[in-house]
C-alpha cells in the first residue's frame, strides 16, 4: 500500500524505503524539482532551456518535470509555475558506439514523435556535427587535423574524423570521457544557435556515481564540486536535476 495516500497499491520503492503509487511518486518528484528550481534559482521567467534528451528513463522524467513546471499562459504565469520555453535536443552517438545509421534515424524519429505529443519543440544532431566546419554548427575542428586526414589525399568526413578520434583512445573510460566532452560542447553550440541561455540534463544517482569515479580515476577530482552541483555556471548555465 502507498505510504502517502494509503489508498492506491504501491508500485515503486522510493529512496529504497518508501513504497509509493504512481501518482504519489510523480507528485514527490515534481515537488522536489520545483523546490530545487525555486531555492537555487535554476530557471528564471523568460528563459529558453535546451533540454538534453537521451531517450532514457532519467531524461524522460526530467522532461515531465520541466513540463509540469511550465505555465500554460505567457501573459500571466499560473500560481507556482514559471513562464519559460523548452527545446528538447537529441544527439545521436551512433558513430561512437557502432550503431547503424538506419537505427539512429529510427530512434531519432521515435523521440521526435514523443516530444511532439508532449508539445515540446524538438531538434536533433549527430555527434560528428561538431566537426562539420560550417558556421551554424560552430566547428571545433578548425586548425586541427587527425592523422588520417593529414595523410589522406581525399577529404575526410566528419564521421570519419570522429571515429578516428575515438579509435585513438584505447580504454573504455577515456572513450566515454571523450564522448561526454564532445557531447557537452556540441550542446553548448546548439544552445547558442537556438538562443537558449540554459541547458538542462536529467542525471540519476547511478550516473552521478559513475561520473564521480571517472573524474577521480582521471585525476580531475578538483572538478567534482562544479560537475555534481545542481547548477554549473562555468560556461553556459547547465542545470542538473538528479
Amino acid at each position: 500500500m502507498c505510504r502517502k495516500c494509503n489508498t492506491q497499491k504501491a508500485e515503486v520503492l522510493a529512496q529504497q524505503r518508501a513504497p509509493l503509487c504512481r501518482d504519489c511518486l510523480c507528485k514527490h518528484v515534481e515537488g522536489r524539482a520545483r523546490s530545487a528550481v525555486r531555492l537555487k534559482k535554476l530557471i528564471d521567467p523568460g528563459d529558453k532551456v535546451l533540454f538534453a534528451l537521451s531517450g532514457g528513463h532519467s531524461s524522460a522524467a526530467m522532461l515531465h518535470v520541466l513540463q509540469a513546471m511550465r505555465s500554460s499562459t505567457r501573459e500571466r504565469a499560473e500560481r507556482g509555475l514559471l513562464t519559460f520555453d523548452v527545446l528538447a535536443v537529441y544527439i545521436c552517438e551512433g558513430s561512437v558506439h557502432g550503431i547503424p545509421d538506419d537505427t539512429c534515424t529510427a530512434v531519432t524519429q521515435q523521440i521526435a514523435q514523443s516530444t511532439h505529443q508532449a508539445g515540446v519543440e524538438f531538434a536533433s544532431a549527430r555527434l560528428e556535427q561538431i566537426f562539420d566546419g560550417d558556421a551554424e554548427s560552430g566547428s571545433l575542428a578548425n586548425g586541427h587535423q587527425s592523422r588520417a586526414e593529414a595523410s589522406a589525399d581525399v577529404p575526410v568526413s566528419a564521421q570519419q574524423k570522429l571515429q578516428s578520434l575515438v579509435q585513438a583512445v584505447t580504454d573504455a573510460t577515456g572513450r566515454e570521457s571523450l564522448a561526454s566532452s564532445l557531447r557537452d560542447r556540441l550542446l553548448r553550440l546548439l544552445a547558442q544557435k537556438h538562443g537558449c541561455n540554459r541547458i538542462a540534463v536529467g542525471d540519476n544517482a547511478t550516473r552521478l556515481a559513475v561520473k564521480t569515479i571517472s573524474l577521480a580515476i582521471q585525476g580531475t577530482g578538483f572538478a567534482l564540486p562544479a560537475s555534481l552541483h545542481h547548477l554549473d555556471s562555468r560556461r553556459v548555465l547547465k542545470i542538473s536535476l538528479p
